[in-house]
């Protein structure tokens, strides 16, 4: 299909959109964990701001740390905010969770706990 100049114009070129299938190469399994929330009152800042702010804490340390497991991870923000990881193994998954890695994610180490209990 030719580009929609009438779209260009509106939104500008779409020069970062890849016209492409990618995939990746990866020897054995990996794990792919999603994790979001939804922001159902901005008023109450004091519910989601902690998750919100800790999230991003959690993922620059596990990218500091590749031993940890993380692969790689998307974020898409809003009022829905999902996270998408990539993980290793199953098992460093539930390893991180299980330790209290997540000292810097209080809510995200409480989910990625609760799946390790709902695991065994």
């Amino acid at each position: 299909m030719p580009p929609n100049p009438s779209i260009e114009r509106t939104l500008g070129p779409m020069s970062s959109v890849r016209a492409e299938r990618l995939a990746a190469n990866i020897d054995g399994d990996f794990v792919v964990f999603l994790i979001g929330m939804r922001i159902n009152s901005l008023v109450r800042v004091h519910r989601w701001l902690p998750v919100a702010t800790a999230m991003p804490r959690m993922l620059k340390e596990l990218q500091r740390r590749p031993e940890l497991g993380l692969l790689h991870y998307e974020i898409w923000g809003g009022r829905t905010t999902l996270v998408l990881q990539y993980w290793r193994s199953i098992e460093q998954l539930l390893a991180y969770a299980q330790t209290g890695r997540p000292s810097t994610c209080q809510p995200g180490g409480h989910s990625i706990r609760r799946l390790a209990r709902t695991e065994r």
